[in-house]
């Protein structure tokens, strides 16, 4: 895929903050690599060839971005200048990159090695910048990365499958239904946080304080959506479903049920 845009430069937004706030402008378009899928090659004797197991996962790509620099005034010289940008770009774990060209979608991505800076001959005082990013093998739309309200029936106009992240405010048993999968929770005490990529369950947010003996899930996964029509449904023990129309305002939720509310991370391959 190549992003690409009717401008020759923009920004982006990694680790919350602007390339903007640096002075410096994205070039593009940018061609990223693509993760590959992970395969198991097996040599068969007598047989021409291997036999190929792929484990359904795939490697993370390479992104290379160059950027045009200006040292804002705040910073006094090259070297504050730099030192705040390198600030900005490490992280110790995966961070949201947006681009101002492609706004629908985001990387979780994570800074592969050292930036480099080259001075503009032509331009005094210009800069030009190259970054390499590794970065997780799915985009995700910018549409499925804040919490909200639970509709009946979520549709996945991407082709790959989803998994969602859930929070559940509320107390005692009730069991969440996903395409006629049942994912049951006993003895819940005010809340329960589901990440839905690693099937584990937590009651804050800050995923401290484990609840996955909590849980019982259906084939050792949390619940995901296919690509289409998807059926939720979240039954308490009598019997009254909190998903209505895709409404979860409080007027209609069961009296245990406080609040209902989802991720639901939509993404397509990188």
């Amino acid at each position: 895929m190549i992003i690409m845009s009717g401008d020759s430069r923009g920004t982006m937004i990694f680790n919350n903050k602007s390339s903007e706030e640096f002075g410096l402008w994205i070039n593009f378009p940018l061609a990223p690599s693509h993760g590959a899928p992970v395969f198991t090659n097996t040599k068969v004797p007598g047989k021409s060839g291997e036999v190929l197991d792929y484990d359904g996962s795939l490697n993370n790509g390479t992104l290379t971005v160059d950027a045009d620099g200006w040292r804002p005034k705040q910073f006094e010289n090259m070297f504050e200048w730099q030192s705040a940008i390198m600030e900005w770009l490490i992280t110790d774990d995966y961070s949201p990159l947006k681009f101002s060209f492609w706004p629908t979608y985001y990387y979780e991505a994570a800074l592969s090695g050292a930036p480099t800076f080259t001075s503009d001959p032509e331009n005094v005082g210009q800069f030009k910048m190259q970054m390499q990013f590794t970065v997780h093998p799915y985009a995700f739309a910018i549409n499925g990365i804040d919490w909200q309200k639970v509709p009946k029936h979520p549709q996945n106009v991407e082709n790959t499958i989803a998994w969602p992240d859930w929070h559940i405010v509320g107390n005692g048993n009730f069991t969440l239904i996903v395409n006629d999968k049942s994912y049951s929770f006993k003895d819940i005490d005010s809340e329960v946080f589901v990440n839905g990529e690693n099937a584990v369950a937590y009651q804050n947010a800050d995923g401290t304080v484990p609840l996955n003996d909590k849980v019982i899930w259906d084939n050792n996964d949390a619940p995901y959506f296919v690509h289409g029509m998807n059926t939720v449904s979240l039954i308490t023990d009598n019997g009254v479903d909190a998903v209505s129309d895709g409404d979860t305002d409080t007027n209609v939720l069961p009296s245990n049920i406080k609040k209902f509310e989802y991720r639901p991370n939509w993404r397509r391959k990188a």
